[in-house]
């Protein structure tokens, strides 16, 4: 059969990709979806079976994990993954036939990257491999995929992250693109701050409105309808959006740019893709000190 044609193939050309779930048909399925693409697959019945291969295969490159599965669950599972040594980094997608707000909650919590629905579409999973996998093999097709989803270096050593400082506080997430919602979320969770999310400009002004307690807010600039600008402008008339500081995430990073989220009332931007470590600077600088342990 020959390969299939997708602006993500020769990106994930050459990755290694875990596959973890109990309906055999499903995981047929999806495992010759991605050998399609020229991705080798490593296939799991059990959630179990799916964290000891992890551990035994400390090299993949990504792994996905079906929610609704007997016994050791996909949550469970991920979490289970996620405190092994490579489960740090690795990013982990969730598919699921659950695509609600208490859906995208519940795996976050439980360590996801991103999730797809079920039935799983072959375009979506695809766009979703080429926003997480790294680059593939040499020998790969250059790069054609131009998606806007957010890009992280991995994370440093767990001793390294800030999660005792910043643990308790509350972040306010506020982007249309709902990959960039779990992206950064999935970030700050494992920094113990409990994260807010909204996905239109007007939403995140009346969530911060709801919600005055909130530590910091990340907003991204390009959204339809009302954009960053006046989304943060909107914040900072609210009576608690004065001490709020409000975090611009824009792909146009130069001092022109610069010059119109400060004017918009942003008290500092990173810009887009993600930088980690740059990330976590700006969190550290703006997020006051969180609750001891």
């Amino acid at each position: 059969m020959p390969p299939l044609a997708h602006p993500a193939g020769s990106e994930v050309a050459g990755r290694k990709v875990m596959v973890v779930d109990d309906d055999i048909r499903s995981l047929f399925a999806i495992s010759a979806l991605l050998k399609r693409v020229q991705i080798e697959v490593l296939a799991a019945e059990r959630g179990r079976r799916g964290v000891d291969l992890l551990r035994q295969t400390p090299d993949v490159d990504l792994a996905l994990v079906d929610i609704m599965m007997p016994g050791m669950d996909g949550y469970q599972t991920m979490r289970a993954m996620r405190a092994l040594p490579t489960g740090d980094v690795i990013p982990l997608i969730a598919y699921t036939a659950k695509v609600d707000a208490g859906e995208r909650e519940r795996c976050l919590n439980a360590g996801v990257s991103a999730y797809v629905a079920k039935p799983v579409d072959r375009s979506q999973l695809l766009d979703v491999l080429g926003d997480w996998l790294p680059a593939g093999s040499a020998a790969a097709a250059p790069a054609t995929h131009t998606s806007q989803a957010p890009s992280f270096e991995p994370l440093l050593p767990p001793e390294h992250l800030a999660g005792t400082v910043l643990g308790g506080l509350t972040a306010m997430v506020v982007d249309d693109d709902s990959r960039s919602i779990f992206a950064v979320s999935a970030l700050l969770k494992r920094l113990n701050v409990q994260v807010l999310s909204a996905e239109r400009g007007e939403q995140g002004v009346e969530l911060l409105e709801r919600t005055p307690e909130v530590d910091l807010a990340l907003v991204d600039i390009m959204m339809p309808g009302m954009d960053g600008y006046e989304t943060m402008r909107a914040m900072r008339e609210l009576p608690s959006g004065g001490r709020v500081p409000l975090i611009a995430c824009t792909a146009k990073a130069d001092p022109t740019e610069r010059q119109r989220c400060i004017d918009a009332g942003a008290s500092a931007y990173v810009p887009k893709p993600i930088d980690t470590a740059q990330f976590r600077s700006v969190l550290g600088d703006w997020l006051p000190l969180g609750t001891p342990g």
